[in-house]
C-alpha cells in the first residue's frame, strides 16, 4: 500500500429514496499509506442547531434523524439515512468535496439568531478507512470547536475545550481492524471558521512531517511554550498536531551560535551551560529546516534592559524612528506583561501563546538591531524578517510606525520584489497602530509572511494615521510610508498591488482614487466598498441642509473613479461572509456594476481552504504577484482637492496670532487649543504649533498654514493680507465675489498660498473673536469643504451661513 492515493470506492451506494429524487449518496473509502493520504471526501451530516450554550457532548443529533453517533459500520448508517423524509434529507446531507471542509459554505451560511448571539451548530463528517490487516495509523485533525471522534461506535478522540482553528491540532494514534473501519467526526461550530482537515498515515515520520509543513505560521510551533525563567527548567519538543517521536535537531542564540542540541523530545545544552537570554530551536526533518524562538530568563528584566541599551544609541539620528518604534513597542507590551503576570520574577500561570511570540519577536527584533549597532552593521536598511518601522510624519512632525516582511529571498542587488499592501479595517483602527489590534495579533502576522515567503513578495501593513473614514489622510499617510519604505528596501514600484478585507477594501479603492495609475491592481477578500464618515451628529447636523454635503457625503468616491477609469484589474474572493462584514451582495452588487462600465473585475466565490480565510489569501498573492502597471510615462502624483482635508494632508503649522490686546491673544489661544486637542483626538498626538512672532521665512512658503485670528491680531495675516483676498469688517466678510453681511461672523478658508502655489493657507477667524464661533474646529476630519461662514448662534451650535465646496 505504497503511493499517497484515496481510492474512491463506495459502500452500499444508495439511490436517495425511491420517489425519484435521484441523488445516490456516497460513503467513500480511504486506505491510507506510508506517505500518507488527505481526506479530501466525506459524507456530510447536519446542521443540528446546539443552541446557546447547549450540552455538545451529551446529546446524540443523529437520534433526530433515525441514527445514532454509536452505529458500528458504514452500511448501516447508510440505511439509517435511506429512512430520512425527503424535504429534510435535501437540507441535511451533502458529499463533501474538498481538503477542508467548510461547513459554513455547504450550509449557505443559513444561521439562526438568538438575542443577536448565534446559535452554536454541530454537523457530522463521515468516512471508511478500509485496510488489508490490523493496523494502528496516525490521524491528524485541524478543526474549532471541542472536536469528537467515534471509529466503528466507540470514542477515541474526545476534547472538551473550545480552541481556535488551526491546520492540525491534534495527533491521534488509532487502531483499525481487517476491512471496513466507519468513522464520525462530531465538530461543533465555534466562532467564524467551522470546517475540518484530516490527513491519514501508516508512518509516524511522515505525519510528524506533514503537520509541520502545513502548519500556516512561518515560525512553526514546536515548543509548548516560549518563556522559560531558567536554564534548568526542561525544554521539551512538542510540535503542535503531531506525533511525538524522536527528533533532531539544534539550538542556537540570537546571534547565531549553536548552544544546544535536540535529542529524542528534549533539548540538551552543551557543556558550559546556557545564559539567559533569546535562542532558536531548529528540527531538521524530510531535507527542511523548521525553528521556533524561545527566552530563558526574566522577561521583564530582558526588556527593560533593551529599552535602556536603545536610550544609549538614539544619538544615531538615522536610526531614531526605528529604534523608537521598537522602543515604544516594548514599553507597550512591558505593560501588557504585568497586566497579565504581574511583576513577580516567575508568574504562577502563562497564558497565551500567540502573545509570548510576539513578545519575543519584538524582544529579538531589537536585540538584533543593538547588535548590528555594536558591530558596525546596517542595523534596518535590507534586513529580511518580520520587522516594526518607524518614520517620521512630514505631516505634523508625529512618529508613526508600519510593519514589513520581507522574505528570506530578497537581496539588495538582486531583483525587486512586488510589494502587496495589506490595510487594515476600519472598525478595528481606535487606537494606535503601534497598540493596535493588527500589531498584537502575531499570529496573524506570523501566517500571512509565512505566504509573503512562499510567494517571494513583500508585505506591508502600511497602518494608519486616523481612524479610517474615507478621509484624504489616509492616501497621504500610504505615500508617506512608501517614500519611508523607499529609503531602506529596493521593491518593484511597476508592482505594488493593495489587498485588503472587508472595509480595508474601501480603504484601497480610495487609494486608487487619490493616486490614479500609481498601483498595479487590487485584491480583496469579502469586500465592503464604502467607508462610513465618523463625523460626529452634531457637526453632521450643522452641514445636512446643504446639497452640496449630501452629494459628498454620499459619494462613493473609490469605486466611481474606478468605474470610470477601468484601472487597475481588481480581484475579489468571497467565501460568502457575514451580512455587513463582507458580505456576497456587496460583491456581487459591484461586479455587476463593473460588468456595465467595462471595468476589469473578476469575482470568485469560494469555500474556506484553510483557517482565518489564508487559502483565500495566498490565492489573492499569487494573483497579485503576476500583475504590473502600465507606463504612464512621467512621476505620479495624487489627486489634490481644494478642501480643509487636504490642507491639512501636507507638511503644516498652526500659526498662533499675537499682536492683538490680551483679550483677543486669550481668545486666540483658546481656538488653537481646542485645534491642538481635536488634531490629538484624530491622530493620536499633536500638530506643530507656532506663534506669529517665531515663524521663520522658508516656513512661510514651503509649509501650508493655518493662521488663527484675523490681520490685526496675527502678524503673518497681516503681512499677506492684501494678496489673501479676504477682507474681514466689523459688519461683514468679503472674499472674491462673495460678501457675507452681519455681525459676529467667523470664516473658515482654504486659499491658495501667494509665495507658492502648491501651498495652502487656511484662515480661521473673525472681526470680534470673542463671539466667532465654529461649527467644528476637527477640520481633518470635518473639512470637506473650502469655505465655510458662521453666525453667532449659540456656543455648542452656531449658525452656519454659507458653505462652499471645491
Amino acid at each position: 500500500m505504497n503511493g499517497k492515493y484515496v481510492f474512491f470506492v463506495w459502500v452500499c451506494s444508495i439511490c436517495f429514496f425511491n420517489s425519484g429524487h435521484g441523488n445516490t449518496l456516497n460513503l467513500p473509502v480511504m486506505v491510507p499509506a506510508d506517505e500518507g493520504v488527505d481526506v479530501k471526501e466525506c459524507l456530510v451530516v447536519g446542521a443540528f442547531n446546539l443552541g446557546g450554550d447547549g450540552d455538545y457532548n451529551g446529546v446524540d443529533f443523529l437520534k433526530s434523524i433515525g441514527s445514532s453517533e454509536t452505529v458500528r459500520t458504514g452500511q448501516a448508517f447508510l440505511q439509517d439515512l435511506l429512512k430520512m423524509p425527503e424535504d429534510r434529507a435535501r437540507k441535511m446531507v451533502y458529499q463533501g468535496h474538498s481538503e477542508f471542509l467548510d461547513f459554513d459554505y455547504l450550509y449557505k451560511y443559513t444561521f439562526e439568531y438568538d438575542n443577536e448571539r448565534k446559535l452554536r451548530r454541530v454537523a457530522y463528517a463521515a468516512f471508511i478507512i478500509r485496510c488489508e490487516t490490523p493496523r494502528t495509523a496516525w490521524m491528524l485533525l485541524g478543526s474549532a470547536g471541542a472536536l469528537r471522534v467515534i471509529i466503528n461506535g466507540e470514542d477515541v478522540l474526545h476534547i472538551d475545550t473550545d480552541r481556535k482553528m488551526s491546520i492540525y491540532g491534534e495527533a491521534l494514534q488509532v487502531d483499525l481492524n481487517k476491512g471496513d473501519n466507519f468513522v464520525l467526526v462530531k465538530v461543533p461550530k465555534k466562532d467564524t471558521v467551522w470546517g475540518l482537515r484530516i490527513h491519514l498515515s501508516l508512518g509516524e515520520s511522515e505525519a510528524l512531517a506533514t503537520a509541520l509543513m502545513d502548519q500556516l505560521s512561518y515560525q512553526k510551533y514546536l515548543l509548548r511554550k516560549n518563556l522559560f525563567f531558567s536554564s534548568k527548567e526542561p525544554i521539551q519538543i512538542v510540535p503542535r498536531g503531531a506525533p511525538l517521536v524522536d527528533m533532531e535537531g539544534r539550538i542556537q542564540s540570537l546571534g547565531g551560535l549553536e548552544v544546544g542540541a535536540i535529542e529524542k523530545q528534549s533539548v540538551k545544552w552543551l557543556q558550559g551551560g546556557v545564559q539567559d537570554g533569546l535562542y532558536e530551536v531548529i528540527l531538521n526533518l524530510s531535507g527542511g529546516a523548521f525553528h521556533e524562538r524561545f527566552l530563558i530568563g526574566n522577561p521583564l528584566a530582558m526588556l527593560d534592559n533593551v529599552v535602556k541599551e536603545i536610550d544609549k544609541v538614539l544619538s544615531h539620528k538615522k536610526y531614531y524612528a526605528h529604534l523608537n518604534i521598537i522602543k515604544k513597542r516594548l514599553q507597550i507590551s512591558r505593560e501588557d506583561y504585568i497586566k497579565r503576570f504581574g511583576d513577580s520574577d516567575i508568574p504562577k500561570k502563562l497564558t497565551g501563546r500567540g502573545w509570548q511570540r510576539r513578545f519575543i519577536q519584538e524582544l529579538w527584533d531589537g536585540e538584533q538591531a543593538l547588535l548590528d549597532i555594536e558591530a558596525g552593521k546596517e542595523p534596518f536598511k535590507h534586513r529580511p524578517g518580520l520587522h516594526l518601522r518607524g518614520f517620521v510624519s512630514g505631516i505634523d512632525g508625529n512618529l508613526e510606525s508600519y510593519r514589513i516582511y520581507v522574505p528570506s529571498t530578497y537581496s539588495e542587488t538582486g531583483k525587486q520584489l512586488p510589494l502587496l499592501v495589506l490595510f487594515p479595517t476600519a472598525t478595528s483602527a481606535a487606537q494606535p497602530f503601534i497598540d493596535s489590534p493588527y500589531i498584537r495579533d502575531y499570529d496573524f502576522a506570523d501566517r500571512m509572511s509565512a505566504l509573503a515567503e512562499k510567494n517571494g513578495v513583500i508585505l506591508l501593513w502600511p497602518g494608519y494615521r486616523k481612524q479610517p473614514d474615507g478621509n484624504l489622510c489616509e492616501t497621504a499617510h500610504l505615500g508617506e510610508v512608501l517614500e519611508s519604505l523607499k529609503g531602506d528596501y529596493n521593491y518593484d514600484e511597476r508592482r505594488v498591488v493593495l489587498m485588503g478585507a472587508c472595509s480595508g477594501a474601501a480603504m484601497a479603492m480610495d487609494a486608487v482614487a487619490d493616486w490614479p495609475g500609481r498601483f498595479a491592481g487590487l485584491a480583496f477578500l469579502n469586500p465592503e466598498f464604502v467607508l462610513d464618515q465618523t463625523m460626529p451628529e452634531k457637526v453632521m447636523s450643522q452641514f445636512l441642509r446643504r446639497k452640496e454635503f449630501r452629494n459628498w457625503y454620499m459619494q462613493k468616491r473609490g469605486v466611481s473613479s474606478f468605474l470610470h477609469s477601468k484601472s487597475p484589474d481588481v480581484f475579489i474572493i468571497n467565501d460568502g461572509g457575514d451580512l455587513g462584514h463582507g458580505d456576497l451582495h456587496a460583491s456581487r452588487s459591484f461586479e455587476r456594476r463593473a460588468k456595465q462600465a467595462d471595468a476589469p473585475v473578476d469575482l470568485q466565490l469560494r469555500p474556506k481552504t484553510e483557517a482565518q480565510h489564508l487559502g483565500a489569501w495566498d490565492e489573492l498573492m499569487q494573483w497579485a504577484v503576476e500583475q504590473r502597471r502600465g507606463d504612464r510615462g512621467g512621476i505620479l502624483h495624487r489627486m489634490r482637492h481644494n478642501n480643509m482635508q487636504d490642507a491639512l494632508t501636507e507638511q503644516f503649522v498652526v500659526v498662533q496670532g499675537t499682536a492683538g490686546f490680551s483679550d483677543e491673544n486669550r481668545q486666540i489661544n483658546e481656538i488653537v487649543d481646542k485645534i491642538k486637542e481635536e488634531w490629538s483626538k484624530v491622530c493620536f498626538g499633536p500638530c506643530r504649533v507656532a506663534k506669529d512672532h517665531e515663524l521663520r521665512d522658508e516656513d512661510l512658503s514651503n509649509m501650508n498654514l493655518v493662521l488663527v485670528g484675523n490681520a490685526s491680531a496675527n502678524g503673518i495675516w497681516k503681512k499677506l493680507e492684501k494678496r489673501l483676498g479676504v477682507e474681514i469688517a466689523e459688519d461683514c466678510i468679503r472674499w472674491g465675489t462673495h460678501t457675507w453681511n452681519g455681525r459676529g461672523l467667523a470664516i473658515q478658508l482654504v486659499v491658495p498660498a501667494p509665495d507658492n502655489n502648491s501651498r495652502k493657507i487656511v484662515l480661521i477667524g473673525g472681526h470680534n473673536l470673542s463671539v466667532s464661533r465654529f461649527g467644528t474646529l476637527n477640520l481633518l476630519r470635518d473639512g470637506w469643504f473650502k469655505c465655510a461662514v458662521w453666525g453667532e448662534g449659540d456656543l455648542e451650535s452656531p449658525d452656519l451661513i454659507e458653505v462652499i465646496s471645491e
